[in-house]
């Protein structure tokens, strides 16, 4: 597996693994747990490549993700990080930044007209099947970088640069590389790292 290019490690730093087969069904439990495996690998590297502490990758009583104080430099800020997994995909973000959220879908999937309507009244501008996927992978990737689930969609709303949460706002950035699609949220409301997403990459058994 090449890993991603280096980059700052204040910076976010993002990968997708492509578990090479179709979309898992629910109750396929071996797949859903293979998926979960591939997301830790992908955060282990993503730590490796930024030169900070590979984990460890705890979570609190919510399941929000805890950050991880930086054994190789004290000094630094804390690394915080997410993960996704969605059909074939399984995918990770950390970076050194006030919040942090990743989500990915497979590109071809189209959401049910319940999803259309609900991110239409959150005041989404979509009209196609894949501005609402982009949409939808926005709205999940700002939740989780609250630490906040789809529980709490009631409290998002949508705008082209932002997606406010209650009364803070985080901005998010959308990719769509090798049939996936990927939003990933951090930093604050003005300003976001761009960061190192630029492809999937296969997953070797």
């Amino acid at each position: 597996m090449n890993a991603p290019a280096r980059n700052e490690a204040n910076g976010l730093h993002a990968l997708v693994l492509a578990a090479g087969w179709s979309e898992p069904t629910w109750r396929d439990q071996a797949a859903r747990e293979r998926l979960r495996g591939l997301s830790r690998r992908a955060l282990t590297q993503l730590c490796l490549d930024a030169g900070c502490s590979p984990g460890p990758f705890e979570k609190d009583e919510r399941g929000a993700p805890l950050p991880i104080a930086d054994e190789r430099d004290r000094t630094a800020a804390p690394v915080r990080w997410g993960v996704s997994h969605s059909g074939g995909f399984a995918a990770a973000v950390v970076g050194r930044v006030a919040r942090v959220g990743i989500d990915v879908e497979p590109a071809g999937r189209v959401p049910s007209e319940h999803v259309r309507g609900r991110l239409a009244s959150l005041g989404a501008s979509a009209t196609t099947d894949e501005e609402f996927l982009a949409t939808w992978c926005r709205v999940e990737a700002a939740l989780k970088s609250f630490g906040l689930g789809l529980s709490n969609i009631a409290r998002v709303r949508i705008d082209d640069r932002l997606i406010h949460v209650g009364e803070a706002a985080t901005m998010t950035r959308v990719f769509e590389v090798a049939g996936a699609v990927i939003a990933v949220a951090g930093g604050g409301v003005c300003t976001m790292p761009a960061p190192n997403v630029v492809r999937v990459t296969e997953a070797v058994a």
